[in-house]
Parts: structure tokens; sequence; C-alpha cells
């Protein structure tokens, strides 16, 4: 299952609990909250490692503090393509869908 986010598809949607289901790979994730069949955009963040960035990820509390909902992660991974490129993608998104927890 995918879910695109500004044009990009990031696949998987995983609960916060399963996230030792995400590989720990260079990618970007998407933080949603789930609201009966809606998703909405909590969250966008990049890594060279995105399963440990998720788990450890400083912000975690916001994620939950602004979804009244289930929280999922779904992750778009960039193996070969340099942080560079990850990161104008990231400004992209957070450009483009405005999230409410912001990062950098």
């Amino acid at each position: 299952m995918s879910f695109k986010v500004a044009g990009h598809s990031f696949s998987g949607r995983y609960a916060m609990y399963e996230t030792e289901e995400i590989k720990d790979w260079p990618g970007l994730y998407a933080i949603l909250c789930r609201r009966g069949n809606r998703h909405y955009l909590i969250d966008v963040g990049e890594s060279n490692n995105v399963r440990s960035a998720v788990e450890n990820n400083g912000r975690k509390e916001l994620w939950y503090q602004n979804c009244s909902g289930t929280l999922v992660v779904t992750v778009y991974y960039t193996l070969g393509m340099q942080q560079s490129e990850r990161v104008r993608i990231e400004r992209k998104i957070r450009r483009r869908h405005n999230p409410p927890c912001r990062g950098r």
C-alpha cells in the first residue's frame, strides 16, 4: 500500500508500535494521523537510518499531541540518493503540506 506525498510514493502504513518492520535504510518518513479512513500529515523527516530516526525522534511527543486518531508511519526509501536531495524533498513536502510538527 502506498501513500502519495508531494508526488512521491511512500510505502507501508506502520503503526507506531510496529516500527521493527521499517528498514534502517536511507530515506524519508511521513508521520500520519489516521482518523476513520482519512490520513493527515503530522510530520515529515529524512535520515540515513529511517527506523532509528522514527523510534528515537525528539518530536514524538508532539506527534501524539497533534493526533486525535492513530499515529502511523509511511516511508520512502532512497537508496543511492544523496542526503541533499532527501533534504530538498523534505522541504518541498513541508512547504506544500505545512504539517503541524516542524523540524529544522
